[in-house]
């Protein structure tokens, strides 16, 4: 589950509800909207979240919105450039206009596979984060 503040409209997640969606499981939908709050039918949820997979719209609760993990294939998809480095891989995407050099970097730990902006120590779990970090650092979406 994903807390629906977490999320922006064009966040990539998946639906996580087999009974109500067997033929989406495990395809990335894209977030159009998101409301937050209480919902009668369904106490666990914190809000209902919408989505599109193409031309199809799906509503949900929150409840049934997973991250999706973040991976050298989705850096990928999202338009990063990988570098090799010593003890891991740095992944890039833009360049800063001032300076010359990386809009973004994320750097890919080589011995456990995880991510983290390079600019600061925090960890990147999931694509929703990362789209987030993005579009927070340069006003753009990825």
């Amino acid at each position: 589950m994903i807390d629906p503040k977490e999320l922006r409209i064009g966040n990539w997640v998946t639906i996580d509800n087999q009974m109500a969606w067997p033929e989406l499981a495990n395809i990335p939908v894209v977030v159009t909207s998101v409301e937050e709050g209480f919902d009668e039918q369904f106490h666990k949820s914190k809000g209902t979240v919408r989505m599109k997979n193409g031309h199809d719209d799906y509503n949900q609760f929150s409840e049934f919105i997973s991250p999706i993990p973040l991976t050298p294939e989705w850096l990928e998809r999202l338009g990063f450039k990988k570098r090799e480095g010593g003890v891991c891989y740095e992944w890039w995407n833009g360049i800063n206009e001032v300076t010359h050099d990386w809009l973004v970097s994320i750097t890919e730990m080589k011995d456990n596979g995880q991510f983290f902006y390079r600019n600061g120590k925090h960890t990147i779990k999931y694509v929703h984060q990362l789209q987030n970090l993005f579009f927070a650092l340069t006003g753009e979406e990825l």
